[in-house]
């Protein structure tokens, strides 16, 4: 369905009155009969996790954001757990830029398995702290060369936050040095340049789902085991006998709001402001920081020792993992390579 375009433009937050605004100018411009005859069209928006963890509940609030602000034209069909991919978040990319997805809020280390150039976020060390993902998102140049890589694949870019850094929970001691890792049996998640990472330190990567990886934890199969810190604590990890994690900070992250390009070219120009304003409000309201924040607490509280490594130390695990960049940067969009590095460095540790 083709919508006629429209110049008005809507300057107000993102409030009840201002979806009730954009609601009406959308409506105005779908034709009646479509909605009279039942034809609506189903929006479909997809999230690779539950909304029990921030993705999936910035997922959640969009969806209901936008569903808002259609005002009718169309519904938003909400499929959590990557479900129209068979539970894979690499199909759930496929799946967008393929046509059967409509919008999507995913992670781009999760996705750089689709596409490799997203994982310049979360290339080794490259942004071990929050406040260096901060600069990143914040980075008109990184913002411009991200949004041009998913035009490629045909989608845009509605909007982009900061996710949590991944930690690593071990049964075997404190993680300080790279050499502390060679021999680690350690469950990773079904992402070759994590896994890459891994074997560049001497580690042994292995790809389990979570509930065989608690098991094998339990089991004295496996000796550490890469996640959120917010995961950790909702799996109640020190039942398996983890005592150390450590904020390592070696795998940056963020969440990308996108739509796909033939969907997006129907919707008007409020429509669009409002769901950038939503997916906006989305991202504020699922904090990822504060949910890394409180899992932490409750390691803690639980007997789990909880470390961060030193500026030093990043330094010395980014020098151990120069093959990967050697492997992976030249598979990556350069101009977005560059500017993730530099708004990186504009905010590093001293």
């Amino acid at each position: 369905m083709q919508w006629p375009s429209v110049s008005v433009r809507v300057r107000c937050a993102p409030s009840l009155r201002c979806l009730a605004l954009v609601a009406a100018l959308v409506a105005a411009v779908v034709p009646c009969g479509a909605r009279a005859q039942g034809t609506v069209p189903e929006i479909k928006l997809s999230v690779s996790v539950a909304p029990v963890f921030p993705l999936g509940a910035a997922a959640k609030a969009w969806s209901e954001s936008l569903a808002g602000a259609a005002g009718g034209a169309f519904t938003v069909a909400f499929k959590p757990g990557a479900a129209l991919a068979r539970g894979s978040a690499v199909g759930e990319f496929e799946s967008l830029a393929a046509g059967g997805i409509d919008a999507a809020v995913g992670s781009a280390l999760f996705w750089s398995e689709a596409l490799p150039t997203l994982g310049a976020f979360a290339l080794p060390w490259m942004a071990p702290t929050d406040a260096q993902v901060a600069a990143i998102v914040a980075s008109p140049d990184a913002t411009a060369a991200l949004a041009s890589s998913l035009a490629r694949a045909g989608m845009v870019l509605v909007h982009w936050a900061p996710l949590a850094h991944r930690d690593l929970a071990t049964q075997v001691g404190a993680i300080a040095t790279p050499t502390d890792l060679a021999g680690l049996r350690v469950r990773t998640p079904a992402t070759p340049l994590v896994a890459a990472t891994y074997r560049a330190l001497g580690a042994k990567p292995a790809v389990l789902t979570y509930a065989a990886a608690q098991a094998a934890l339990a089991a004295r199969e496996l000796d550490a085991q890469d996640g959120t810190a917010a995961t950790f604590a909702s799996a109640r990890i020190w039942g398996t006998g983890a005592r150390q994690v450590v904020e390592w900070g070696a795998f940056a992250d963020v969440m990308l709001f996108v739509v796909r390009r033939t969907v997006w070219d129907t919707w008007p120009q409020p429509l669009r402001e409002a769901a950038k304003a939503g997916a906006v409000a989305a991202a504020r309201g699922a904090d990822p920081l504060a949910a890394e924040v409180r899992g932490r607490d409750a390691l803690a509280a639980n007997g789990v020792a909880v470390t961060r490594l030193t500026p030093a130390a990043y330094a010395a695990f980014r020098g151990a993992v120069q093959p990967v960049y050697d492997a992976w940067v030249p598979r990556m969009d350069a101009a977005l390579v560059a500017a993730v590095q530099q708004a990186a460095e504009s905010a590093q540790p001293r």
